[in-house]
């Protein structure tokens, strides 16, 4: 009886906890799409024992709430940024992208035209997506201004 006292009371107090530091996590959005170049998914070596990855970073553009945010897209060049916990702040974000074919920090094969201060990339995501999910759909990288070999 008085085990089952001290459960109750331990599960009455950790929901209480949960539940008001959830609160304090503003409704976001949760970001996917996909990355590909000349309409394909970019090539990695053996992603499944960590030869090769596409690096993804979302940084806010002045005036947009949030931290950077980082992910990686799959084999097939879909990617999904969460943010934390409940999605990321609407808001502009640029997207810099950096594909290791064989494995990270051995070459970035979009040789650097992606990276955060260079991306030409940029993302709106909207308010009325909050709580929600907002598809950005296909991201051509061989549409971007300078041509990408790969």
């Amino acid at each position: 009886m008085h085990l089952r006292r001290i459960a109750c009371s331990l599960s009455a107090l950790l929901t209480l906890i949960v539940g008001c530091s959830d609160s304090k996590i503003p409704q976001g959005v949760i970001l996917k799409g996909r990355l590909i170049n000349n309409g394909k998914p970019m090539e990695l070596v053996r992603p499944d024992i960590g030869l090769g990855m596409v690096e993804i970073q979302l940084i806010p553009a002045p005036g947009t709430k949030g931290a950077d945010e980082n992910s990686r897209a799959d084999k097939d060049g879909k990617f999904e940024i969460r943010g934390p916990g409940k999605g990321i702040p609407a808001g502009t974000y640029k997207l810099a992208v950096r594909h290791w074919k064989e494995g990270m920090g051995k070459k970035d094969e979009l040789e650097g035209r992606f990276d955060r201060d260079k991306t030409p990339i940029l993302l709106e995501v909207p308010a009325k997506a909050a709580g929600g999910m907002h598809d950005v759909g296909d991201i051509e990288l061989s549409t971007y201004d300078t041509p990408i070999k790969n």
